[in-house]
């Protein structure tokens, strides 16, 4: 754990050719998470919390997950000598969470969706006194500082601020943060303006991207029944955002807007990031590069556009 408490977020910033879009004329980048130690942008969080509980005297920590946030939790809860259980929907397909486990983490897999996995965690944590790092907790400030950071690198990076950052959405706790951080930037006189934040998921499967399409004025949750979920779109597949309200405001405060997008776009989007650039992206979160396809010309055009990028699996 040496060094651990003083380890800075520093993912790279890579462009992207344009030439290979039908109508080029904007500079494309994408931020890619992939590099963090367990190759998502989770890990900014997931230290904040264990190093929070490890600090406030906790034996162990907990967490509802997909998969991606679970593997973060369990890795630095092993790093910071804390147990972990890790709750997840009984048919997900956890890969990264699995390569992560390890004697100090128990993983319970759940009847339900992520939804019903994030209450399991909560009874527990209030049951056995664990630290409870979901989304929405009590302790989810530190969501916010940790996505916050995103923003920083990508300002510090560019060396200047993006019109466009596409972000894929699942609970909205990302997005939020990421805005959140351009805002504090802009009332420090950092920057002169905050970016348009684009959220992308499936519309079918992802209540903030559903909500902006109905065009409706405020979030609301879709019903557990409508939600179609796929091996491909798990990480984004929620009917209930635990910060859905915070993402819909921000999207709409920063003049942003959703997209939606298909399995297809997204393995799309892994193929092109491959072969572009040679990163390996996870299908969910190569939506935010495949949504370019679908977003009218004039609004692209002679944008500097960012994109945030996890790591694949493997």
């Amino acid at each position: 754990m040496e060094g651990e408490e003083d380890y800075k977020f520093n993912t790279p910033l890579f462009k992207v050719p344009t030439s290979s879009f039908t109508k080029n004329g904007f500079r494309l980048y994408v931020k890619f998470e992939g590099l963090n130690p367990t190759g998502t942008q989770k890990d900014r969080i997931a230290r904040l919390h264990v190093s929070a509980a490890k600090k406030q005297g906790y034996y162990g920590i907990t967490a509802g997950t997909c998969g991606n946030y679970g593997a973060s939790i369990a890795y630095y809860a092993k790093l910071y000598g804390l147990k972990a259980k890790i709750f997840v929907p009984f048919d997900f397909h956890p890969t990264r969470l699995e390569k992560y486990a390890s004697s100090n983490v128990e993983i319970v897999r759940v009847k339900g969706y992520y939804e019903e996995a994030v209450a399991k965690s909560i009874e527990f944590a209030e049951k056995n006194g664990f630290y409870d790092a979901n989304a929405g907790s009590k302790n989810s400030q530190l969501d916010y500082e940790g996505y916050k950071t995103i923003s920083w690198e990508i300002v510090e990076k560019l060396g200047n601020t993006p019109d466009l950052v596409i972000v894929p959405v699942g609970n909205g706790t990302t997005i939020y943060g990421i805005y959140a951080g351009f805002l504090e930037l802009r009332n420090n006189g950092m920057i002169d303006r905050v970016p348009s934040m684009i959220g992308v998921a499936p519309a079918d499967a992802n209540p903030i991207v559903a909500s902006y399409l109905s065009k409706s004025n405020e979030y609301h949750d879709l019903a557990p029944e409508k939600i179609k979920i796929t091996e491909e779109n798990e990480p984004l597949a929620n009917y209930k955002s635990l910060d859905g309200k915070k993402a819909f405001e921000a999207i709409r405060a920063s003049r942003g807007f959703a997209i939606s997008v298909e399995n297809e776009d997204m393995k799309f989007g892994t193929s092109f990031l491959k072969s572009k650039i040679g990163i390996d992206a996870l299908p969910a979160s190569a939506s935010a590069v495949a949504a370019l396809w679908k977003v009218p010309h004039e609004i692209i055009h002679n944008k500097i556009i960012v994109s945030l990028i996890t790591g694949s699996q493997k």
